[in-house]
This record gives C-alpha cells, sequence and structure tokens, in this order.
C-alpha cells in the first residue's frame, strides 16, 4: 500500500532507542516493525538508522533515560501540543501519573490532538492506588487496552466499559528452545552434567529473594552440585541492599561458589536456554507487567518453569500443566518443586512441550500484532 494512503499513528514511548532492555519499548519497536498497514511516528532520542519506509521518528528526547525527568515530559507535552499532521490516530504505551493524564486531558478538551483517536495500553495498574474516585487521573483514552483479564475486570467494576485485554506475546523467531551454549557454558565455569536454575527478576520489589535464599540451602542437602544465576538488574538502593544481603547469607551457608550474579546481559535467549529450570516465585506484581515478559520468554524457551499463583500472573496457566504452580508461596514449597522438576526428566520434559503449546496458543508475538492490527483498524473506521 502507498504510504500516502496509509493511516498515521503516532507511538506515545519513552524514547524508542537502544539498548533493548526493557519491555515496553521492546515492544512498542517490534510491533511497529511488524505491522507494515499503517505509518508509525515514533518518539526518539536520537536518529535511528536504515528505519523501514512506513516509520518516521521525532527526536524529541534529549536524554534515553527510560525515567521521564520534568524536562523530557515537558519535551513530550509539547509535541503532543503541536503533534504532526495528519495523525489519525495515538497509542500510549506506558501510564502517566495523573498530573500528566490531567495535562493530556486538556489538550484533548482544546482540540489539540484533532480528530486523532487515543488507545492507551496498561501492562500493569497499582490496584491500591486506583479506586472510583481517581480513576480518570490515570485513564484518559477512547480505548483502554490491559495485560490480564484481571486489570480488565477491576476497570470493568470501576464502571470503565471502554476496556478489552490483549495478553503481550514473545517473538519465537527470537526466544526458541536449544542446546546448551559451549562459550557461555566456560564463560560461567559450568561443570558437566550441573543443574542450572535461573531467575531474571528483581531482588526486592517483587519479595522473591529470600524465599529462593532459603530454598536452595534444603536443595543443596538433595542436589548439592548445582548453580543458581540470579539475573536481576539493579534499579534501587534497595535492590542493592537486597543483593548485597544474599551474598552474606549464601557465604554463611557456604553456598557463594554456586551463585552467579548478573544485570545487564544482552544473550537472552542463550541464558535460557543453559538454564535446566526457571524460577520466578514472586510473592506480589506491583510495579511490574500483569504477565511478566521474562516468564513467557523462558516457557517460549522450552524452559520447565516454577510461577507463583497470584493474581493476575497467574493468567500465564493458560495451557495445562504448562509450569508448576507455587501456592502458597514459602521456601519449603519452591525447594519441593525444584527437587521434582530436577530429578524427574519426564516432568521436565512434559513441562517444557507444554509451556510452548501455551506460548503458541495463547502468548505468541504474532498473535498479539493480529489483535492490535484489528484493534487499530476498528479505531480508524
Amino acid at each position: 500500500m502507498p504510504k500516502s494512503n496509509k493511516k498515521n499513528i503516532l507511538m506515545v514511548t519513552r524514547p524508542i532507542y537502544p539498548p533493548w532492555d526493557e519491555a515496553s519499548k521492546n515492544f512498542a519497536w517490534a510491533l511497529v516493525n511488524r505491522l507494515r498497514y499503517f505509518n508509525f511516528h515514533l518518539l526518539t532520542y536520537k536518529k535511528l538508522k536504515n528505519l523501514d519506509s512506513h516509520l518516521e521518528q521525532h527526536s524529541i528526547y534529549t536524554n534515553p533515560s527510560l525515567r521521564l525527568s520534568f524536562g523530557q515530559k515537558a519535551r513530550l507535552l509539547r509535541f503532543l501540543a503541536f503533534p504532526p499532521q495528519p495523525i489519525q490516530l495515538m497509542h500510549f504505551l506506558f501510564t502517566p501519573s495523573p498530573q500528566t493524564t490531567n495535562l493530556i486531558r486538556l489538550l484533548k478538551l482544546f482540540g489539540r490532538f484533532g480528530q486523532a483517536k487515543t488507545i492507551q495500553t496498561l501492562a500493569t495498574l497499582d490496584f491500591q492506588k486506583v479506586n472510583q474516585n481517581n480513576i480518570k487521573s490515570f485513564i484518559f483514552a477512547d480505548q483502554v487496552v490491559t495485560y490480564s483479564h484481571h486489570t480488565r475486570k477491576f476497570l470493568k467494576d470501576l464502571n470503565l466499559n471502554n476496556v478489552k485485554t490483549i495478553y503481550p506475546g514473545v517473538d519465537q523467531t527470537k526466544f526458541y528452545p536449544a542446546k546448551k551454549n559451549p562459550e557461555l557454558e566456560r564463560e560461567f565455569k559450568i561443570k558437566p552434567k550441573q543443574k542450572i536454575i535461573l531467575y531474571t527478576g528483581e531482588y526486592h520489589r517483587l519479595q522473591a529473594s529470600d524465599t529462593i535464599a532459603q530454598s536452595l540451602v534444603k536443595l543443596k542437602t538433595v542436589f548439592p552440585d548445582f548453580k543458581m544465576i540470579f539475573a536481576c538488574r539493579i534499579k534501587s538502593d534497595h535492590d542493592y541492599k537486597k543483593q548485597h544481603q544474599l551474598k552474606r547469607f549464601f557465604k554463611q551457608k557456604n553456598l557463594d561458589s554456586q551463585i552467579m550474579y548478573l544485570e545487564t546481559f544482552k544473550k537472552m535467549r542463550q541464558l535460557y536456554n543453559l538454564a535446566d529450570l526457571f524460577i520466578f516465585p514472586v510473592k506480589q506484581m506491583t510495579g511490574k507487567f500483569d504477565i511478566a515478559l521474562t516468564v513467557i520468554e523462558a516457557m517460549a524457551c522450552g524452559l520447565p518453569c516454577i510461577i507463583s499463583d497470584i493474581k493476575p500472573l497467574n493468567e500465564v496457566f493458560q495451557q495445562k500443566n504448562c509450569a508448576l504452580a507455587l501456592k502458597p508461596i514459602n521456601s519449603y514449597n519452591l525447594f519441593t518443586a525444584m527437587h521434582s522438576i530436577l530429578a524427574n526428566p519426564a516432568l521436565a520434559q512434559s513441562l517444557s512441550r507444554n509451556a510452548l503449546l501455551n506460548i503458541q496458543k495463547n502468548f505468541s508475538f504474532r498473535q498479539c500484532s493480529r489483535q492490535y492490527q484489528a484493534l487499530y483498524q476498528t479505531c480508524l473506521e
């Protein structure tokens, strides 16, 4: 379709710019590169090279940081006050603060968006902060998309009816089962037949670290030669302190030689495929995507998984026996689940097969992008 005949969609995001290490901008980048039926306008830090013809960039940000400072927010709002024309649809892919939401409402009220429709994708929502009295401080769009049915129901109970759920998707051309990488095994000093356990969450906020630490002490009594990899970025002082607490704990328990700590790691597919077991024993998901992308990436690589059975994360259990559900969440149950998988290859293989089916049926990026394409077309009619 000629570019002039395509509808124009503005993707309102934090800076779309490398490194590709943050879920929401990665999703936006993948989506616009897949859907070529529209012209997409992207908000970037610096000029991206070799863009396809259906992509146009606007370098409005002066900093690549995902945490928008007051100055960066001001630049975004100024751009939204005078958006490129014609824009028929604006897709907001982050949850603005109440102050920013009110300013966006004013821009809409005074016609700065023209005839453009708006979509707001909510990857997560703080259920303790949102209520009937302040819902309009968070929601402003013509159409709202949630990552989970749990959040959709929560919003509908607050009389918000323009809501639908589109599960996030994982690109199976990037995340798929593969043999362990020998170079990575040498780099990480992994012994032959050593069992590798992987956690890619956060040290503090998700409240999983202590549960993992206590369970590993128990696991050493039956599987003395495992290696545990914490692939967690340090995002706050709380994370830094928790990591150091873990290091002291594991040293006291003579486990420190079996623990690895990674922060930003570019070869995530190789890391998933290096592991024998993926664990995500979180106790709360506030501030984390409803469906954690790291969980479905691990499943797409065919990893046997142990995942907390808490809302809304438990919507990942769409396929029967695609993972072991952890409930209640404590170190003994985690130890028992890890032992059952590591000691039973048939169970591990069954979980792996069902995890792959789960991704293909419910969490593929192809499926996700098709749903967004249909939504765009509906909003643009």
